[in-house]
């Protein structure tokens, strides 16, 4: 009938109601209907008639100083021996530090997606800037690389170019230079 048989010393420590204050009581003193999330107690309720227990219902409890906390609740029929339903036993485990380090877990998370996003893109900037590097990089030595065939037609010219006049000359010294041994031995 949702009346508090007995309390203990775990309840009190999560919720803070000394026992003599809900024995006797309605359990939505403590699990106010209001402070559930939308069709959560039904949910529970129907699990606990289908089922026999529940485990992992997450529901907010009143505390005795008007706050509320967060709880996991473990609910398990209680039958007599002809299989009659006599009540329930329920056990509350407090879920403020593991919500906390949840949300902890989760702002860190942001955190790291929103650093791995932000260094993804300046990767992604450093890789452009290479790319267009390198893209400079090939133009510059396409250009070297015509630049120093020109070259090597140019010397190759320049080559052919002063060889011939230059056979020419060396021929004519060669020339000259026996002539003139000629004259030098009286020929």
């Amino acid at each position: 009938r949702g009346i508090v048989q007995s309390w203990n010393r775990g309840a009190t420590e999560i919720l803070g109601y000394p026992a003599e204050t809900v024995i006797g009581r309605s359990v939505d003193a403590v699990l106010p209907p209001r402070l559930q999330p939308h069709g959560a107690l039904a949910h529970i309720r129907q699990r606990l008639d289908t089922h026999g227990y529940v485990r992992g219902g997450q529901v907010r409890c009143r505390r005795m100083d008007g706050g509320t906390v967060p709880v996991d609740m473990t609910q398990t029929v209680l039958r007599d021996e002809q299989g009659r339903v006599v009540g329930s036993s329920v056990i509350l485990r407090d879920m403020t530090s593991r919500i906390a380090a949840e949300r902890a877990i989760l702002a860190l998370n942001h955190d790291l997606e929103d650093r791995v996003a932000e260094r993804t893109r300046q990767l992604e900037a450093s890789g452009e800037q290479l790319r267009r590097q390198n893209d400079q990089l090939e133009a510059a030595n396409a250009e070297l690389s015509r630049l120093d065939a020109l070259k090597d037609e140019f010397v190759a010219l320049v080559s052919h170019e002063l060889r011939a006049p230059l056979a020419n000359i060396q021929a004519s010294v060669e020339l000259l230079r026996m002539r003139g041994q000629r004259i030098a031995a009286g020929d």
